[in-house]
């Protein structure tokens, strides 16, 4: 499995969408390496690159991802801390969808 950014290479801008989601849950350096390069990087090379927080078999996915949001649920302020992390990117999805400003859609006129 691999991941990559290939609109550059595809000759078309990021949907407006993603963009404002992989600005803010990607680091600068690593957006910047794949959307420029529109290289695939490796589940190992995104673990390395912290983008991945755990590594787990199929087997073991869904009973690791269920015990992660049980952790995660059980702590009282878990929603308020998200709200004032995401919270700008939640403001910034919404004025898109207000303005309707959709570089992707006018490339293909």
């Amino acid at each position: 499995m691999k991941l990559s950014l290939p609109e550059a290479q595809a000759g078309v801008p990021f949907p407006a969408g993603p963009v404002q989601i992989i600005r803010h849950e990607l680091s600068a350096p690593l957006l910047r390496q794949m959307a420029l390069s529109s290289l695939s990087f490796s589940v190992a090379e995104l673990y390395e690159a912290g983008l991945i927080d755990t590594l787990a078999s199929r087997d073991m996915l869904l009973r690791l991802a269920c015990d992660r949001v049980e952790t995660l649920a059980a702590q009282r302020g878990f929603g308020a801390v998200k709200q004032q992390l995401r919270g700008g990117q939640r403001a910034a999805l919404l004025a898109l969808v207000e303005t309707g400003n959709e570089p992707f859609l006018e490339a293909f006129g």
